[in-house]
Parts: C-alpha cells; sequence; structure tokens
C-alpha cells in the first residue's frame, strides 16, 4: 500500500460483542481507497493489510500480564 495514495484512504472497524467471558468476538475491516482502478493494486494493499501487526496480534492470543499496585502519593 506504500504506492498508493493515502489521501482520501479510509478504514473502517467494524466488532461485534460477545459473552463468556465478555470480549469483542469478530472484526470487520474495510479499506476503501479512491481512485484505485486496477484489480491488482487492491490485491496488493489486500495482502499488505493480511501483514498488519495488530491483525496478527489478535489471530494469535498474546500473553497479558496484568499489575494493579498502590501509586505514592506526589508531594
Amino acid at each position: 500500500m506504500h504506492k498508493l495514495p493515502a489521501e482520501g484512504m479510509t478504514l473502517t472497524v467494524q466488532a461485534d460483542k460477545v459473552m463468556g467471558p465478555p470480549r469483542l468476538g469478530a472484526f470487520r475491516i474495510a479499506i476503501d481507497i479512491p481512485g484505485v482502478l486496477e484489480e491488482r493494486h487492491l490485491e496488493g494493499a489486500r495482502r499488505s493489510a493480511e501483514k498488519c501487526l495488530v491483525k496478527n496480534t489478535l489471530l494469535m492470543a498474546p500473553s497479558i500480564e496484568l499489575t494493579v499496585r498502590a501509586a505514592q502519593a506526589v508531594a
């Protein structure tokens, strides 16, 4: 996608909430690229988006470390 013009490009993400435990269960992502007429450019954009760091992280559940601690008051 680095060769396609970014001006006017939009990315829309929609997600469905599911229960057990409450979380986002499904995502739909749409990338709209104005002025692209050739299918090969759209396919190139799709291949690039498939390599997205966030997408790949969500597909391969990461380990998550949660720390809760008392904060010290600032004098």
